[in-house]
């Protein structure tokens, strides 16, 4: 009879269900935050990155539109056609006798001293109104040998730029009107706040002492008629701090002054950004 050998019962060990240990779920659950970390610190750096980048964009642009917006007035200062002949009613409708012009720069300019904001006011004949419209009232030349033209009459124009301190603005004061035989100022008809974030403004009179039509030297305004008279101003230096209308947590402290014309002007301590620009304007109507 042959015998089979036979192997003792084994039973299959437990299989092992899919899944993650304890063990590898932490290993996991590390990785994870240590990738996301990165994640929140590149976001971060990027985030305040952008926030440098646009506090640098809004300080250059305020600087930019508040400079070259005052320029184009302050060199208008003194455009008086056909102010140096007796009779002006050619070109205007009305007579001006030499002596009776504004002056380009008038003595109403202020020097806050110090810290405190300048202001300064200048004259000049314009066909266009505050609001830059073209003046409704018109007038018709005729000259010899020419056809007769209708343009829009030109009046006196009296400009002046200041500092809101309280809201940081750039302040835009305007009068027109018909002139007055003594040159007074018209009827004031604007003053608004043209541009935010601006800290200070100051200004510089540039005087022409030999009478040359070019400056010789740079004082404030309460030096200026000490040292001939308004009469003698032939530039305009402008000093300008702009920056961000409101703090970024993102952004650096502001712990830097900022120096203009030899003032320092302090660091604000808080979370934003500043920005010093000085700029010169030639009186083109009073130089060569």
């Amino acid at each position: 009879m042959k015998r089979f050998r036979t192997t003792p019962y084994q039973p299959e060990p437990p299989r092992r269900d899919g899944g993650f240990s304890v063990i590898e779920l932490m290993v996991a659950i590390g990785i994870t935050a240590a990738l996301l970390l990165g994640i929140v610190q590149v976001f971060n750096s990027a985030k305040a990155s952008y926030s440098v980048q646009t506090g640098l964009a809004q300080a250059q642009e305020s600087a930019r539109y508040a400079a070259a917006f005052m320029q184009r007035h302050l060199r208008e200062a003194g455009y008086y056609p056909f102010a140096q002949t007796l009779n002006s009613t050619i070109d205007m409708n009305w007579t001006l006798l030499p002596n009776q012009v504004p002056p380009p720069v008038s003595p109403a300019s202020v020097e806050g001293g110090g810290m405190a904001s300048d202001s300064i006011t200048v004259n000049y004949f314009s066909e266009r109104d505050c609001f830059d419209q073209l003046n409704a009232n018109t007038m018709t030349i005729a000259l010899p040998g020419n056809p007769a033209v209708t343009a829009p009459n030109l009046w006196h124009k009296q400009v002046t730029f200041s500092q809101n301190a309280v809201n940081n603005q750039l302040v835009y004061t305007c009068a027109y009107g018909q002139p007055t035989p003594a040159g007074a100022p018209p009827v004031q008809i604007a003053n608004q706040p043209m541009i935010d974030g601006v800290y200070t403004l100051q200004f510089l009179y540039g005087l022409d002492i030999d009478n040359d039509d070019s400056p010789d030297r740079y004082v404030d305004a309460s030096t200026v008629s000490g040292a001939g008279g308004f009469a003698n101003v032939v530039s305009i230096q402008i000093g300008l701090i702009t920056g961000m209308t409101q703090p970024v947590s993102t952004l650096p402290v502001d712990a830097n002054p900022i120096n203009l014309f030899g003032t320092n002007f302090p660091e604000t301590g808080q979370n934003l950004i500043r920005r010093g620009v000085v700029a010169t304007v030639q009186l083109r109507n009073l130089t060569i």
